[in-house]
């Protein structure tokens, strides 16, 4: 979350015109999404996979 408030702190022109609800939900949100982040890294490490896959390699084309 500190990295967040930094980011807005550095660059105010971006935050102006939101209100400090906005702004502290925008904080809020950067630190839900971290937390998932790395959950899911700490699952994916933990998990011990033989195969290392991404989804981004996944072929959806029918031959």
């Amino acid at each position: 979350m500190a990295q967040a408030l930094l980011q807005q702190l550095e660059q105010p022109g971006t935050y102006q015109g939101l209100s400090f609800e906005e702004r502290l939900q925008l904080l809020i949100d950067h630190e839900h999404q971290s937390r998932d982040n790395r959950k899911q890294q700490r699952l994916l490490t933990s998990a011990t996979l033989k195969v290392q896959a991404n989804a981004r390699d996944i072929n959806y084309e029918h031959p």
